[in-house]
C-alpha cells in the first residue's frame, strides 16, 4: 500500500492534475478581475456591488488556490513520508477541484448577482451586457419571486435573466431599471409569455422556410421556362421550311 501510494505521488498525472486545477482557476479570476475594473472605472453611473457574493466568491478562489498550491508543494517535496504526502496530496486536490467546480457554478449560474451596472446603453453584468434597444420586456412574474429581463440576441434568438426580488441586487434593479431604460415592468406570468414568444418563433421559422420553398419554386418554374424557350428557338420553323421549298421549286 505504501509503495501504492509513493508512486501515485510521484506519478507525473498527479502534478499534471494539481497544474490544471491552479490554471483552470486562475484563468477566470484573471478575467473576472480584468471585468472587475471596468465596474471600478464606471463613475457617475447607476451600479450596485453585492459585497456578499463578491466576498463568497474571493473565498472559493483563495480556498482553491491554497488546496492546489499544496497538493504541488506536497508532489514536488519530500515533507513528511511519501504515504503521508500522497493523503494530503488527494486531500487537496480533491478539495482543490471542488472549490474550482463551485466557483464555475457560481460564475454560470448567478454571476449576474455579483455586480451590475447601468451605463446609459446597456446593463452591464459579470457575464451580460444587454442593450437597452434588445430588451423586449421586463416582467415581475406573478407566480414566483423573480424578476425577468426578456432581450433579443442577435435578431431572432430569446434570451432572458432573471433576479430573485427579494436579493439586494434584485431589489437594485426593480427600483433602477424603469428609469435607466423607459421601460415598464409588467405583472404577468413569464411562463405564458415565454409561451408566446415562443409561438411566434415558430411562426416565423414557418413563414422563413414557407418563403423560402416559394422562392426556390419560382426559381425552379423560371428555369423550366426559360428551357422550354431555348428549345423553340432550336425547332426549325414550319413556315420558314415551306418557303424554302418553294424558293427551291421556283428556281428549278
Amino acid at each position: 500500500m505504501i509503495n501504492i501510494l509513493a508512486d501515485f505521488k510521484n506519478s507525473n498525472q498527479m502534478l499534471i492534475m494539481s497544474a490544471l486545477c491552479l490554471l483552470i482557476i486562475c484563468i477566470p479570476t484573471l478575467l473576472m478581475y480584468y471585468y472587475f475594473i471596468f465596474y471600478l472605472k464606471t463613475k457617475n453611473k447607476s451600479k450596485f456591488l453585492s459585497k456578499l457574493s463578491f466576498s463568497l466568491i474571493h473565498l472559493v478562489i483563495v480556498f482553491g488556490l491554497i488546496c492546489s498550491i499544496i497538493s504541488l508543494v506536497f508532489i514536488k517535496a519530500d515533507i513528511i513520508d511519501a504515504n503521508t504526502d500522497s493523503i494530503i496530496v488527494i486531500a487537496f486536490l480533491v478539495l482543490a477541484f471542488i472549490s474550482t467546480a463551485l466557483f464555475y457554478f457560481v460564475i454560470f449560474c448567478y454571476s449576474q448577482y455579483i455586480w451590475v451596472v447601468f451605463d446609459g446603453e446597456k446593463i452591464v453584468t459579470l457575464s451580460e451586457k444587454i442593450n437597452y434597444s434588445s430588451i423586449t420586456k421586463i416582467v415581475l412574474d406573478t407566480n414566483s419571486n423573480y424578476l425577468y429581463i426578456n432581450f433579443l440576441e442577435g435578431t431572432r434568438k430569446n434570451r432572458r435573466i432573471k433576479y430573485n426580488k427579494n436579493t439586494l441586487t434584485g431589489a437594485f434593479i426593480i427600483q433602477e431599471i424603469e428609469k435607466e431604460t423607459n421601460l415598464k415592468i409588467e405583472n404577468i406570468d413569464q411562463k405564458e409569455y415565454s409561451a408566446e414568444l415562443e409561438a411566434k418563433s415558430r411562426e416565423a421559422v414557418y413563414q422563413k422556410t414557407l418563403d423560402k420553398k416559394q422562392t426556390n419554386k419560382g426559381i425552379k418554374d423560371q428555369t423550366k421556362k426559360d428551357l422550354l424557350e431555348k428549345e423553340k428557338e432550336k425547332e426549325p420553323d414550319p413556315e420558314s421550311e415551306e418557303n424554302l421549298e418553294t424558293s427551291s421549286k421556283e428556281q428549278e
